[in-house]
């Protein structure tokens, strides 16, 4: 009896790593931040909770997710832009990027942006949030 509840507990804690390990395993690799130094910038109404660069066969993706600060369903209100700024403060680009939600109920969204290849290291890739009053 105390073999077999042993035994039970040995498999339990080997599926549970085994799934655990699995989930780690990614197909798309996360570029080193040490590269570039990604900025969030909220407004009044909406948070950006998270922006990471992944590599892509396309080229670097900035990708992030955004949520209403009060916990609303419906549509996302304002727009999003990112800016590429060099080492000396430099803009090099700034571009409006569209941002969707994966449902109608759901209360964050989520937005992509492919990054050129001639960007430089240490350039600051700043993402804001522009509520629809801010201009």
């Amino acid at each position: 009896m105390l073999i077999s509840t042993v035994k039970l507990i040995v498999l339990s804690i080997c599926v549970v790593l085994f799934i655990n390990l699995a989930g780690c395993v990614s197909t798309q690799k996360v570029i080193e931040m040490e590269n570039f130094k990604i900025e969030n910038i909220d407004s009044n109404s909406v948070n950006v909770i998270r922006s990471y660069l992944i590599r892509t066969e396309e080229g670097t993706l900035l990708r992030g997710k955004l949520a209403q600060r009060f916990p609303v369903r419906g549509p996302i209100p304002g727009h999003l832009h990112v800016e590429l700024i060099a080492q000396d403060g430099k803009v090099i680009k700034k571009v409006k990027v569209g941002y969707k939600r994966r449902r109608i109920k759901s209360r964050d969204a989520h937005f992509s942006f492919l990054i050129p290849d001639s960007l430089p290291r240490g350039s600051t890739i700043r993402v804001i949030h522009h509520d629809v009053q801010s201009h």
